[in-house]
């Protein structure tokens, strides 16, 4: 029985160059997904979070905004600290 091997990048452990970084900013304004951008730059998915992570660069929110469901005028209102008080069980004293 053989074991196989995971290949390995050919920039594995290399740093990030500032033309890389540049990319990355790039695609991340042109709402690009998440394994096309690590993909174009050549690194995983792993070290794309991991890049993006110590550049202070965001790629949540990239995908186009849904427009959410209006509540109609006459709906109540509830704040989230008295729905979830609801939510609990009664407080048991000793």
């Amino acid at each position: 029985m053989s074991k196989s091997r995971k290949t390995v990048a050919e920039n594995h452990g290399q740093k990030v160059t500032s033309k890389e970084l540049a990319t990355i900013k790039r695609l991340i304004k042109e709402h690009t997904p998440t394994a096309d951008i690590a993909k174009a730059v050549g690194r995983s998915l792993a070290a794309l979070r991991k890049i993006t992570f110590r550049a202070g660069l965001s790629l949540r929110n990239r995908v186009a905004t849904v427009k959410k469901a209006v509540k109609p005028s006459g709906a109540k209102k509830t704040s989230k600290k008295s729905a979830r008080k609801s939510k609990r069980g009664p407080i048991l004293i000793h």
